[in-house]
């Protein structure tokens, strides 16, 4: 029998993420291990603007502040979404910088809905 509390890293990639209300933020697009402790300590979170054109804005979000919803199987973010939108978050470049080393090509399949 499969363990509820366990999940794979291949699962959770491109996993969607909704805000408490239910909307859609976006995807799962990274996580960032935590060596020395053994454990997920954050994720990057993709977002698309409003505008199917516009680029998307990331944001590294503590893992901690996700949840899973049984329910549909989505990550839930214990933040309000328009607080999250009217945050700058970091650009392809920005988010690169941040991982310390190039990062790896973006999926462009992560568009929330």
């Amino acid at each position: 029998m499969r363990d509820p509390s366990i999940a794979s890293v291949r699962s959770i990639l491109h996993q969607r993420v909704k805000s408490l209300e239910g909307e859609g933020l976006g995807c799962i697009e990274d996580l960032i291990f935590d060596p020395e402790r053994g454990l997920i300590a954050y994720a990057v979170l993709a977002m698309q603007d409003l505008f199917p054109r516009a680029s998307k804005k990331y944001f590294i979000i503590p893992w901690s502040t996700l949840t899973l919803d049984p329910a549909d199987q989505t990550l839930v973010l214990g933040v309000d979404g328009e607080a999250l939108r009217s945050t700058p978050g970091l650009d392809r470049a920005d988010l690169a910088q941040a991982a310390g080393s190039q990062h790896p090509q973006m999926e462009e399949s992560c568009v929330p809905r």
